[in-house]
């Protein structure tokens, strides 16, 4: 894996534009249920722009560092300083890339990718089933491009209730996944739009 850090916010997000990312690996799939394929498509070549941040996404951002913080008191693990405004892109497959919340550097199983999220109380029942679909998906993008073999999720929910679970690299996952990225990918080097769906995106 190839890390690299930019300058600017303008600079990383010109250069998430050059491959797939986490968040884009359940849009790929179709189980993404903020965009469709079409839309990311027309983000990928440049004629339309990524969505603007909702107030959830940058009260998201805001609590990121305390929620990190909650993971290393619950879990005893060290986490690797903030590197914001970088990317991981895979030597491997030069389409995907990711951007870590985090590394677990202090672990028996480490290195590790730890996701951050926030999330409704409504959806306490659901994190406390499993953790939701296209958040595995991401996680498993992110092994894909680290070649790690395990992350970990800690999400506050509510604002009061913190929960963290670990996640293991599935490989048989991983190789479909990777088939689709791969897919998607040329039809956006070649100009060829997916079909519209009927999303709402």
């Amino acid at each position: 894996m190839n890390k690299i850090s930019f300058r600017t916010k303008e600079e990383w997000l010109a250069e998430r534009k050059k491959s797939l990312g986490g968040s884009d690996a359940a849009v790929v799939l179709g189980i993404s249920p903020w965009k469709s394929a079409l839309e990311l498509y027309t983000e990928k070549i440049g004629i339309s722009e990524d969505q603007e941040e909702s107030e959830a996404m940058q009260w998201g951002s805001y609590l990121e560092e305390p929620i990190a913080n909650a993971y290393q008191q619950e879990t005893k693990r060290q986490l690797a300083p903030r590197q914001p405004f970088s990317l991981v892109k895979s030597v491997e497959f030069p389409f995907i890339h990711t951007s870590l919340d985090r590394e677990i550097v202090a672990d028996p199983k480490r290195p590790g990718v730890l996701e951050i999220k926030t999330a409704s109380l409504f959806k306490l029942e659901e994190w406390k089933e499993e953790v939701p679909l296209p958040y595995q998906v991401q996680m498993q993008h992110a092994l894909a491009v680290t070649g790690w073999a395990w992350g970990s999720f800690a999400v506050l929910i509510g604002g009061q209730k913190f929960l963290w679970t670990d996640m293991q690299r599935d490989e048989n996952f991983i190789s479909a996944m990777l088939e689709a990225e791969a897919t998607f990918w040329k039809r956006v080097q070649d100009h060829d739009p997916p079909a519209p769906d009927a999303s709402e995106s």
